[in-house]
């Protein structure tokens, strides 16, 4: 698939179309912006490209706090997944190892739902464009992209604490099910939205910063495995899924905080200023 996509790098282009200019007109003044810059050969884009995520990881905080919201929303995510032999298995609703795992077709449903819902999430996106506009400006600013996250992140931990306090064989399975197409809704909408507003805040260095973002949530979900089992059958699936909803409710505040003061940090970025690593 590579081989047929087209070249979309501006960089790129204004170089390939510079040396066009150059080959056209003789002027050697037409230079593009990596030539300008000067090439690096590539160990040295290979020592950038491993430095600068690590880097951001470090420096920008608006990547530090991110990358700490999308690891605690995987760290839920898989414990979450880990505690459906537990709620609907033979310790709760009696389900056997197959009907138990249908529960996430619910997180699924949620996740449709959050795709059938983004005509609502462009007319937030609009409003805020027709504020810029009116404002003199050309777009918005990216805190725009956070209005999906504002509305999910008090979401998440609703939707745990439901499945947390609804899951008893005196409720009908039909509660802690529904809960989770609600868990699968916020899920989607968090990343999708923190995803974009690191693509817009970035623009260049966008893909360090989500690499960086990327590779800590991996390695902390992924460990959390080990944790999740031990903690549901030691805590019950009570008190285990409310400790994960309290936790949630602690990073309820970082797309708030981020779309009211999100510019001035951006400001403090030499790399949404300036674009240098």
């Amino acid at each position: 698939m590579i081989l047929f996509l087209p070249e979309t790098y501006a960089p790129v282009l204004l170089g390939w179309k510079a040396a066009a200019l150059r080959e056209g007109t003789g002027d050697v003044r037409y230079h593009g912006p990596l030539e300008r810059s000067g090439e690096s050969s590539l160990i040295r884009k290979i020592g950038e490209a491993l430095y600068r995520p690590i880097s951001m990881l470090i420096t920008e905080p608006i990547v530090m706090l991110l990358t700490a919201y999308l690891t605690f929303v995987y760290i839920v995510s898989f414990s979450f997944f880990t505690s459906a032999p537990f709620i609907f298995g033979s310790a709760g609703y009696g389900f056997d190892q197959g009907s138990t795992y249908l529960m996430f077709i619910s997180i699924v449903i949620g996740l449709w739902l959050c795709a059938f819902a983004s005509p609502l999430y462009g007319m937030l996106i609009g409003r805020e464009y027709k504020k810029a506009l009116a404002a003199g400006r050309s777009h918005p600013e990216p805190e725009a992209m956070l209005w999906w996250a504002m509305i999910a992140a008090p979401l998440l931990p609703v939707s745990l604490l439901w499945v947390a306090w609804s899951d008893f064989p005196s409720t009908s399975y039909w509660s802690p099910i529904i809960a989770c197409a609600l868990f699968g809704f916020s899920l989607l909408s968090l990343f999708l939205s923190t995803y974009i507003y690191i693509i817009q805040t970035f623009t260049r260095y966008a893909a360090s910063a989500l690499v960086a973002l990327t590779l800590v949530r991996y390695v902390i979900g992924g460990c959390m495995v080990i944790v999740a089992i031990p903690m549901y059958e030691n805590l019950g699936t009570h008190k285990a899924t409310t400790v994960l909803a309290g936790m949630a409710v602690g990073f309820v505040p970082i797309p708030y905080l981020l779309y009211w003061h999100g510019e001035r940090i951006r400001g403090r970025s030499r790399r949404v200023t300036s674009g240098h690593v």
